[in-house]
């Protein structure tokens, strides 16, 4: 089980670095919180992260195995369904009172889409 997890969680964070970078949305997301591109990240925001990604691989393990999941399908498709009737629908309702563009939104939900059908999908490999 912790294999599973640790490993998602890997996954987590490899994929946020990725999506945050230079390579993809960095410049989007900079622009969509008008956040200094020089600040650096305090280590308490590093670790609630990590702590926060192990609490939702977690949760989708026990969903995968809750669901009798079997197959890489499965888990990927459980992370897709969290992410459509929970993750979503939270951020949209945020949104609806929050100043940033709409392209903030689709931003942040895309991340967690990938993160979810991806970190699904590993703890059906490794479960």
């Amino acid at each position: 089980m912790w294999l599973a997890i640790l490993a998602a969680v890997i996954c987590n964070n490899i994929i946020g670095m990725l999506w945050y970078s230079p390579l993809m949305f960095m410049n989007t997301f900079l622009e969509t919180t008008n956040r200094d591109p020089n600040a650096n990240m305090s280590a308490t925001i590093l670790i609630l992260v990590n702590v926060l990604a192990v609490i939702e691989c977690f949760g989708l393990f026990k969903v995968f195995k809750f669901m009798n999941g079997r197959t890489l399908t499965d888990g990927a498709l459980y992370g897709y369904l969290i992410w459509q009737f929970f993750v979503f629908p939270a951020f949209a309702v945020h949104h609806l009172f929050d100043t940033k563009p709409v392209k903030h939104l689709f931003l942040i939900a895309g991340h967690h889409l990938v993160a979810l059908v991806i970190e699904g999908t590993v703890i059906a490999a490794l479960q």
